[in-house]
């Protein structure tokens, strides 16, 4: 059993290292003058049609049409009274369901970026190009611009064949990053978000087809503490925060009003950027293209190394015999193929060498950019101000 284990990890290791080789990181590159973070406000018009592939029923739909009637004005109106500039990843479909706020929203200023053409990308290649052509014109029509990004399942080949220059789909890492494909040289810059920054992981109720055990319902104000401490975090950072919106989920009376505080109090701090996707990819692209970036480190490899720890101490069920004895071997970056393998511990910081410096280029400027950025405040969800708050309130304040 040993053995069979030990091909195992094994296995793991060599898919996760080639999968972590296709990544490249923008680790440090730095956002224009006087700019400290990047938040891109995202927004999938999707209104009904990912309910009508999904053969959902009239209910179901009806929600969906609320965000193509009203949500997405509301959105609109709530960018445009703080100077944001948003990107709405609009379906095809929609352009023809709803060109009017399509066209409102890009008459603002704001990004119409594609999301596919009914909500799927089809298994036949000819099929899933036209669908993308398709978007793409129906886009352009509207707009009298092409998109240039996407949110979509979209082949990268495909998409830089028809112009495009960035997706916002995948969720690798935190940071902005280049896809190589798995065939071949080239890639795609990626502009990730993450569910736990996304409106329908915590107010669609009936999600999908989701049983009631899966249910959510969030007060407004619980998801205002969430994001706004993931927003800090990258504050300190000098990072990137991309929110996910939904025009039929947070277009919603009381979700507009936590989404208008939430902004209101970004702007109080010093730097923060309210770009377009498009803004984004274009300033990667020239200021850190991919030649000039890391291998994707840290956050997938901490997780890689900790399964691997985990299977290395799996002990037999019955007699509780060790599976496996050696700690896991994983490749440092910028080493080479023999002596960049060495043991590690299952601790989330990086190793420090006998003057304490983190070994890790990455981590290194990330320390940095930490401690040149005020202290975070010691509990983000409680009521009443603390002194460490650049805004000079806890979370709870904003109730």
């Amino acid at each position: 059993m040993t053995n069979h284990l030990d091909s195992d990890i094994a296995e793991l290791r060599e898919a996760a290292l080639g999968y972590g080789a296709r990544h490249h990181v923008i680790a440090d590159c730095a956002w224009p003058e006087g700019k400290r973070i990047a938040v891109n406000f995202t927004a999938d018009f999707d209104a009904m049609l990912l309910r009508r592939v999904l053969n959902e029923p009239p209910m179901q739909l009806a929600k969906g049409e609320f965000g193509g009637r009203v949500g997405i004005w509301r959105l609109i109106e709530l960018f445009d009274g703080h100077g944001v500039k948003a990107t709405i990843f609009t379906p095809g479909r929609i352009c023809e369901l709803y060109p009017e706020a399509v066209k409102a929203a890009a008459h603002s200023g704001h990004e119409i970026a594609d999301h596919m053409w009914e909500h799927r990308v089809p298994k036949e290649p000819e099929l899933e190009a036209d669908h993308l052509r398709r978007a793409t014109a129906a886009i352009e029509r509207l707009t009298g611009r092409r998109p240039v990004g996407t949110r979509s399942w979209h082949t990268s080949a495909l998409l830089r064949q028809e112009g495009y220059i960035y997706n916002s789909r995948k969720v690798p890492d935190h940071r902005p990053h280049y896809i190589r494909d798995e065939k071949g040289p080239e890639g795609m810059l990626n502009l990730p978000f993450h569910y736990a920054i996304d409106d329908a992981m915590f107010y669609n109720f009936a999600w999908l087809n989701t049983e009631n055990a899966a249910q959510r319902m969030a007060d407004p104000d619980r998801v205002f503490e969430i994001w706004w401490a993931a927003f800090w975090q990258q504050y300190q950072a000098g990072g990137y925060l991309n929110i996910c919106l939904h025009p039929f989920v947070s277009g919603r009376a009381l979700r507009i009003a936590m989404l208008d505080r939430l902004i209101g109090r970004m702007k109080t701090l010093p730097g923060v950027w309210f770009p377009s996707c498009e803004e984004v990819a274009r300033h990667c692209l020239r200021a850190c293209p991919p030649a000039c970036t890391g291998r994707l480190t840290g956050d997938a490899e901490d997780a890689l190394e900790g399964r691997l720890y985990h299977l290395r101490r799996a002990r037999h069920p019955r007699c509780g015999t060790a599976l496996a004895r050696q700690p896991p071997l994983l490749r440092q970056p910028g080493g080479g193929p023999e002596s960049a393998l060495r043991p590690r511990g299952n601790s989330r910081r990086g190793p420090q060498d006998a003057g304490g410096a983190l070994r890790h280029p990455w981590r290194a400027g990330r320390a940095a950019r930490r401690a040149a950025a005020p202290p975070p405040p010691r509990d983000l969800r409680r009521a009443g101000g603390d002194r460490r708050d650049p805004c000079g309130e806890g979370a709870g304040a904003a109730r």
